[in-house]
């Protein structure tokens, strides 16, 4: 009888300092892509997301202002089909 793999999540807090932003949006292949599944809160300039990510690897990029940007803090990165880059989170 084979066993479910039990994969493990946390959460994981994404930040970016923009003080001149209106609006700061979340995307990445764990929602998809989607400019508006994860907006980002505005603390004193610095935009906050936590979420809930299980044990794995995925690649994200900061929308602000419907412009898409990499996380300056961004550690690792990898080139996406589109001929762009994108930063890399291991969790």
């Amino acid at each position: 009888m084979a066993q479910a793999l039990n994969k493990k999540s946390r959460i994981i807090e994404f930040s970016l300092h923009a003080p001149d932003a209106e609006r700061v949006s979340l995307a990445g292949n764990f929602n998809n892509w989607s400019q508006k599944a994860d907006p980002m809160k505005n603390g004193a300039g610095t935009w906050k997301k936590r979420i809930k990510l299980e044990t794995g690897m995925y690649e994200y990029k900061f929308v602000v202002d419907g412009e898409w940007m990499l996380d300056p803090r961004c550690e690792r990165i990898v080139k996406n089909e589109l001929g762009g880059i994108n930063c890399i989170i291991e969790v």
